[in-house]
């Protein structure tokens, strides 16, 4: 979701520069309600526009930024919001840090993400990524249409799913 879709960075430098950044990050989600207040990303609109048309099942997953219970849940809430003011009804998922986003990885999962640690992480867990640099868009379209098809292709080849793949076709 952040520097993905939505610009957390533009905001977050707002919040009072002298303050270290677990307290300045308790702030803004707690004083200022960052996570409401976030604009799109130059290309986050066309991003979710692209995957809307692919028609692959998609999901937020997004990191808290948090272990502490009362910020975690004031984020949860505040992304939440967001999606819905930008009529994003996706199902959401959330993990207290992105260090933890590799739990969602399985072998037909793709992860968008702008950290390349995060996508690499979800590889060794079994996944796929695409490390999305948003003023790249172009790039990054042919690179998450490339390893949608990969997959696809992938899923028909495996026997495991042979029932799922021929129950679909006309």
């Amino acid at each position: 979701m952040d520097t993905v879709i939505c610009d957390f960075m533009k905001h977050y430098h707002q919040v009072e520069p002298k303050i270290d950044s677990v307290k300045k990050f308790h702030a803004a989600v707690l004083d200022f309600q960052i996570f409401e207040k976030l604009d799109w990303m130059p290309n986050g609109e066309k991003l979710v526009a692209l995957l809307d048309q692919l028609g692959y099942p998609v999901e937020i997953l997004s990191s808290l930024g948090t272990h502490t219970d009362s910020v975690a849940a004031e984020a949860q809430k505040q992304k939440e919001n967001w999606l819905k003011a930008h009529g994003l009804g996706y199902k959401t998922n959330f993990v207290n840090t992105w260090a933890h986003k590799y739990r969602y990885a399985s072998k037909y999962s793709l992860i968008i993400d702008d950290r390349g640690d995060v996508c690499e992480d979800f590889i060794r867990a079994g996944g796929k990524s695409v490390v999305y640099i948003d003023h790249k868009f172009d790039e990054m379209e042919a690179e998450i249409r490339k390893t949608l098809v990969d997959m696809t292709h992938e899923l028909m080849l495996d026997p495991r799913t042979q029932d799922v793949n021929t129950s679909t076709k006309p």
